[in-house]
């Protein structure tokens, strides 16, 4: 008879790694003799401890992992008992299980409690950077180079990347004169140039006639000649609360359009 015993039959025993003498973790089985391991166990050995082979050529052995899995074992810390496979997710939460410090040179032990107070006080600055770092990369980056909706080139031959207004900004100077920034291009708000604003309408598929306001709102002239973005804005003095749709008082932004609109090109053709 080849391969593992039924799991009624098998012990612990039987799965007991021959390098370490522990219960195999995440067992891998030797190609030319079927002799199992743990997977660390292994890594970096050239030949086999068992029957010598070289090099050593190993795969998973999931029948075995599943016995282990399932076999009962107990927490070292609360000694609740459970199936092996549930284990190690349980001790990282229980609260009895001794932890050590991770931080080469430090000899701290102790439980949960214990252990999250001395990496408060001891490391917290390693603690803040491990945890940006784990979750920088899942983060949303809008401004990437490497995303194909959040950059581009304007006209000018400038890298543009949409900016906190949903605008495009590429940062130069800017060559309208809205007295209200800083004279540059975003990089994440404010008035945008000329070839940036043509960028935002074309993304947006204004019609002509359209802007967009230094606030990201969609506007356009109203009856009165006024540019309205059709927000609701509270204290809008003289008005029902919203810029426009059509006359009226008009919100800050859109009284920016009004002095400088007509250096923004219309359309994005």
């Amino acid at each position: 008879m080849t391969g593992p015993p039924p799991a009624a039959e098998s012990t612990s025993s039987d799965w007991d790694c021959p390098i370490c003498l522990f219960i195999c973790a995440d067992a891998v089985e030797c190609d030319a003799c079927s002799a199992i391991f743990c997977q660390t166990c292994v890594r970096g050995v050239s030949s086999c401890p068992t029957c010598r082979a070289d090099p050593l050529r190993t795969h998973p052995n999931g029948y075995v992992r599943r016995l282990i899995a399932k076999m009962p074992a107990g927490c070292d810390g609360c000694g609740a008992k459970m199936q092996r496979g549930d284990l190690a997710e349980h001790r990282v939460a229980c609260p009895d299980v001794v932890r050590e410090c991770a931080k080469p040179g430090c000899d701290f032990e102790g439980n949960r409690a214990s252990w999250l107070d001395h990496v408060n006080q001891e490391h917290w600055k390693d603690l803040c950077f491990a945890f940006q770092h784990h979750f920088a990369k899942a983060r949303p980056n809008r401004t990437n180079e490497n995303d194909p909706i959040a950059t581009t080139t304007n006209s000018t031959g400038r890298i543009a990347r949409l900016g906190k207004t949903g605008q495009y900004y590429c940062g130069g100077r800017l060559d309208v004169a809205c007295n209200c920034c800083n004279g540059d291009c975003g990089p994440n708000n404010g008035c945008p140039c000329r070839a940036c604003m043509a960028l935002t309408i074309k993304s947006r598929c204004l019609a002509a006639g359209f802007l967009v306001n230094k606030v990201g709102a969609t506007a356009r002239k109203g009856t009165t000649g006024k540019y309205y973005c059709g927000r609701k804005i509270a204290h809008l003095a003289g008005s029902d609360g919203w810029c426009g749709p059509t006359n009226g008082p008009n919100c800050h932004a859109c009284k920016k359009l009004d002095e400088f609109g007509r250096f923004y090109p219309t359309s994005a053709r």
